[in-house]
C-alpha cells in the first residue's frame, strides 16, 4: 500500500493488478479524497485509481518514458507494447528495438524470448518494466533454440522438465503458440495426436522445414469449408498430412453428425476409416485432400 502523498505534476506507476497499465508512467493530474487521476506520459486516456494502487515512479524511469514519448528510441531498448496496442498474444512480451524509422515514426522490434518481429508507431511502445525485462533475458539465455529457426515445419527434438516422450524422438513444429511456446506433432504422424503448448526453451532444431528446401518432397493437406477461404498445411510426410486431415474429421464429427444421418454416433478409431467416413459423406459442406509436391525455387 502506498504511503506517499501525491500532488499534481508528480510521476507515478500503477500496481500490476490494474489492467491496461503495464509499462505506463503517469503524470498525476488530479488529487481527490482516496483517488488519483493520471495521464500516461506517452499519450492515452487518463485513468482514475485508488490512492493505494499508485507508487512514485523512479526518476530514471520517468526520463526514459519522456525520451520514448519524444521519439528518442535507441537500438537495444527493451520495450513492451502500449496497453492499447496489446493483444492477448503480445501481453507482457518483452521486445528489443532493432530498427527505428524516423520518417514513418515507427519502431521495429524483436521479442527477446520468441524471436517474433513486430512494428508499431512510436506511441505504441513503452519501456519494459525492469522485472519483466530481466525475466525475458534469463529465459532467452536458458533456451536451447534459435527462435528465428523455430518455424512451422521445422523438425525438432524436445527435452525438459516434465516432458515424458522418448529422448531423441523427432517432432514437427505445426504452429507457434504465442511468443514462448510451440505446438508440435510427431514426425510421420500419430493418428492426429499433437502437443499444443511446448515451451520454446525445450526445443532444439535439427532440420529446417522441408518447405524451405528446394527439391524436397512435401505433402500439402488442402481443406475446404464453404464459404470459408481454403486452408492448406505443409507436412514432411504423407502420414503427417493424413493425420492432420483425420484430426479435422474427428474434431468436426459431432457437429456434422447432428446434420448428417450417415455419420455414426462415434467416429471410427482408425484414421483412414475416419477420413473416408467423414469426407465421403453425401452433400458435405467441407472436404479435404492430400497432394504430394516437389518444392521449387
Amino acid at each position: 500500500m502506498s504511503t506517499h502523498s501525491f500532488t499534481a505534476g508528480d510521476y507515478a506507476v500503477l500496481d500490476r493488478s490494474v489492467s491496461d497499465s503495464l509499462g505506463e508512467v503517469y503524470e498525476i493530474t488530479g488529487v481527490a479524497a482516496g483517488l488519483l487521476t493520471g495521464r500516461p506520459i506517452g499519450g492515452g486516456i487518463e485513468l482514475d485509481a485508488q490512492v493505494h494502487l499508485w507508487q512514485p515512479a523512479d526518476p530514471a524511469l520517468v526520463a526514459d518514458a519522456q525520451r520514448m514519448a519524444a521519439g528518442g528510441f535507441a537500438n537495444g531498448d527493451l520495450v513492451v507494447l502500449a496497453p492499447y496496442y496489446t493483444r492477448r498474444t503480445t501481453a507482457g512480451v518483452v521486445y528489443r528495438v532493432n530498427e527505428i524509422d524516423g520518417g514513418k515514426k515507427s519502431v521495429r522490434a524483436t521479442s527477446v524470448v520468441g524471436g517474433r518481429v513486430i512494428r508499431a508507431d512510436f506511441d505504441g511502445w513503452r519501456l519494459a518494466p525492469a522485472d519483466l525485462a530481466a525475466a525475458a533475458l534469463a529465459k532467452a539465455s536458458a533456451s536451447g533454440a534459435d527462435p528465428a529457426a523455430v518455424v512451422e515445419g521445422a523438425v525438432v527434438t524436445i527435452a525438459g522438465r516434465g516432458w515424458k516422450q522418448p529422448a531423441g524422438q523427432l517432432f514437427v513444429v505445426t504452429r507457434r503458440a504465442g511468443d514462448e511456446k510451440v505446438r508440435v506433432a510427431r514426425l510421420g504422424g500419430d493418428g492426429g495426436r499433437y502437443w499444443p503448448s511446448v515451451p520454446l526453451a525445450f526445443v532444439t532444431v535439427v532440420a529446417p522445414p522441408a518447405a524451405l528446401v528446394v527439391g524436397a518432397t512435401v505433402w500439402v493437406m488442402h481443406y475446404y469449408q464453404r464459404p470459408e477461404v481454403p486452408e492448406q498445411t505443409l507436412h514432411a510426410s504423407a502420414d503427417s498430412a493424413y493425420a492432420a486431415m483425420a484430426k479435422i474429421a474427428r474434431d468436426r464429427w459431432a457437429k456434422a453428425g447432428t446434420e448428417c444421418p450417415e455419420l455414426a454416433a462415434q467416429p471410427p478409431a482408425d484414421p483412414q476409416e475416419l477420413i473416408q467416413a467423414y469426407f465421403g459423406r453425401t452433400n458435405a459442406d467441407d472436404f479435404a485432400h492430400v497432394e504430394e509436391q516437389t518444392v521449387s525455387a
